[in-house]
């Protein structure tokens, strides 16, 4: 067979040395790239990588911006740097970077908790950098005039979500980690993403694998009972050959019967503490709509419904800042909906879209309406930059969850993972 017709699990085995060994786990990652499903899953980890690389170095960012303009701390003066951003250009530099840093940490902990609770090196810097540049950020707000001429109010909301975040992720992975490796649980993940495929893109990568095994057999990289062995594990097992000490895969045993079990499965190991957190991170956009009713307004005429509990609604500061609650945790809640589309294999799922569309509707509305209840200009100028992510996040899900989903419902991946579980010895959560 030509080389250039031949896949890349096939041309990985052929270009395999002897030296370096061969990894079951990188050959089966390979496979199946002529696989119109699997081709966009290799993909999107390109761009999935990309982006985490982006709102990893956001903090960085927001840390070097201010460098040039002196500050009432000392720790910046003109010259320091060759840029000087200040005022309102300032303003708007740490809010991206800073919801760019939220957005990071949401994928961080959710990624932590989800591929079995094991502590990623890369991930943990991200957190332990975004806490203290959050935290820097702080000091330089705190004194008056803050740094760079920042009105403190309109970029500490994010700046304060992001410390809090990125708190808890370090501590997270600090004291409540469990032993093995990211690599291992993610393998697992993509051999339960594998097992859901279409059964005729099954019996392809199948097919490949076996060509993969007549290589290695062929070049001598492997004896008989090892292909043997790795012929019997099921569709997207074979990184379990890869670990020093074996594990039993999913839905059979290794010989012996002395296996460690695999890890519960990424795909079905949410619980009712997670499922509520996010569901009051995809209501609150809505419920930031909802702040001001029974409100007169301003004028006496901006609000007049009055809510069940006969309230006066909400007004003044507490209203800008149960505003700003809202809008980060609608952030987080859009961040928390494109994840599970990425873990659960691109599945479209009618009530994530629901979600979003209320999600942009909300923000929309509430950019609309707010005025009519705020006194001044302060209040909608502190408010803009959060409510716009909000927006900007729903966007992107909706984009997203269009444009690049596959055929399939999260259900059946849920069912799938339940079924993983139940056959590894777990006692697995209801998939619904």
């Amino acid at each position: 067979m030509p080389e250039s017709l031949r896949s890349d699990a096939v041309q990985l085995a052929t270009g395999a040395t002897s030296e370096k060994g061969v990894s079951f786990g990188d050959l089966e990652a390979r496979l199946g790239r002529d696989v119109p499903s699997v081709r966009g899953r290799a993909r999107g980890e390109r761009v999935v990588r990309a982006v985490r690389l982006i709102t990893h170095a956001a903090p960085v960012l927001a840390a070097l911006a201010p460098l040039g303009t002196p500050g009432p701390l000392g720790i910046a003066r003109p010259g320091l740097v060759p840029w000087m951003v200040y005022g309102e250009s300032l303003e708007w530099l740490a809010l991206v970077c800073f919801v760019l840093a939220l957005s990071g940490q949401t994928w961080t902990l959710l990624t932590w908790w989800h591929l079995g609770r094991h502590r990623d090196l890369a991930g943990f810097t991200s957190s332990v950098v975004a806490l203290l540049v959050g935290v820097l950020w702080l000091v330089w707000l705190a004194p008056s005039p803050s740094i760079g001429g920042v009105l403190p109010d309109v970029v500490k909301a994010p700046v304060l979500a992001t410390v809090v975040l990125a708190a808890v992720s370090v501590g997270a992975q600090l004291f409540a980690s469990r032993p093995g490796t990211l690599q291992e649980a993610r393998a697992q993940a993509r051999g339960g993403l594998m097992r859901v495929l279409p059964p005729e893109e099954q019996q392809s990568l199948l097919a490949e694998r076996h060509e993969v095994l007549e290589v290695l057999l062929t070049r001598q990289l492997l004896d008989r009972a090892t292909a043997d062995q790795a012929a019997s594990l099921p569709l997207g097992d074979w990184w379990v050959l890869d670990v020093d000490e074996p594990r039993r895969p999913a839905h059979g045993d290794t010989p012996g019967g002395t296996a460690r079990r695999c890890p519960a499965s990424s795909l079905a190991n949410s619980n009712m503490a997670l499922r509520c957190l996010k569901a009051v991170a995809l209501v609150a956009p809505f419920g930031m709509m909802l702040l001001p009713i029974g409100n007169p307004g301003i004028s006496g005429t901006g609000g007049g419904m009055r809510s069940v509990m006969e309230s006066d609604g909400f007004s003044g500061d507490t209203l800008v800042t149960m505003a700003l609650l809202c809008a980060m945790a609608g952030v987080i809640g859009q961040v928390w909906t494109l994840f599970d589309w990425w873990r659960l294999g691109r599945r479209r799922d009618g009530l994530w879209l629901a979600w979003s569309w209320t999600a942009l509707g909300s923000a929309v509305v509430t950019l609309v309406i707010f005025p009519f209840f705020i006194t001044g200009s302060w209040g909608m100028q502190v408010l803009t930059g959060p409510i716009l992510a909000v927006a900007t996040s729903a966007a992107v899900s909706l984009v997203l969850l269009y444009a690049a989903s596959v055929p399939g419902t999260v259900q059946e991946l849920r069912k799938a993972g339940q079924a993983e579980d139940l056959a590894n010895g777990f006692s697995a959560p209801s998939p619904s």
